[in-house]
């Protein structure tokens, strides 16, 4: 990070050494202030044949008592669920991707779900602030990049914590739609009403909607009866 730091920085005008756009100090505080939700940035993992093949990052949106919710792009998945699993910052254990929810191509949104427990870290905290230019940011994601192992052969090294690019926002945000009215529409997908109007809900409770939804769609496993109909 410091190298790429380095080549990218210049002056400012009171002679203060800048990293994009960002004094050392401004850099340090921002990169500082994401440690309290790099566990909830997860890496997606596809392996075939105990080879890795493809990696990516998601994040933790819900997480429930039997499955939580995580979002991602849309083109980290094919058109239907391969094998994939996640893990968590600094973490080994996989856990498998249960099922994709909603997929969107254009907007290059998916959601799925993990089933079980995870580990007990923050979900996303979504924002309707406005973006404005020279806003602060902070940009979370695993990088996976390719060295030689022992026996000289290129492999994929999976780095265990995200990486944080930080800088300022450099020109005004292209906003497509209301951030707010497209997860409504989401809802709608599933099937649920409610949420528009004067008493719009939050993204937290919507998310929360989607959730409750997922978990009603599912049918509990009733063990058979070995008992045997008596012929009357």
């Amino acid at each position: 990070m410091e190298g790429g730091a380095a080549a990218c920085g210049s002056s400012s005008s009171r002679g203060e050494f800048t990293v994009f756009g960002l004094t050392q100090k401004e850099h340090k505080q921002l990169v500082e202030s994401t440690i309290p939700f790099r566990g909830t940035v997860v890496r997606i993992i596809r392996v075939s044949k105990k080879d890795v093949i493809e990696t990516g990052t998601a994040f933790l949106v819900l997480r429930g008592e039997k499955r939580s919710l995580f979002l991602t792009c849309d083109h980290k998945f094919m058109k239907k669920k391969m094998g994939e699993v996640i893990r968590f910052c600094y973490g080994d254990r996989d856990y498998p991707v249960e099922k994709i929810h909603y997929r969107d191509g254009a907007r290059d949104l998916l959601l799925f779900s993990v089933k079980g427990n995870v580990q007990e870290y923050p979900c996303v905290e979504f924002s309707t602030d406005e973006i404005k230019q020279h806003d602060k940011v902070a940009l979370l994601g695993y990088s996976t990049p390719i060295l030689p192992d022992k026996n000289g052969i290129l492999v994929q090294l999976l780095v265990k914590e995200p990486g944080i690019y930080a800088g300022r926002i450099s020109a005004d945000a292209y906003i497509r739609e209301d951030i707010q009215e497209y997860y409504e529409k989401i809802i709608y997908s599933f099937g649920i009403a409610g949420g528009l109007g004067d008493n719009r809900s939050t993204i937290k409770e919507l998310l929360q909607m989607i959730y409750d939804k997922i978990e009603s769609s599912y049918v509990p496993n009733v063990e058979p009866s070995n008992k045997k109909l008596r012929k009357k």
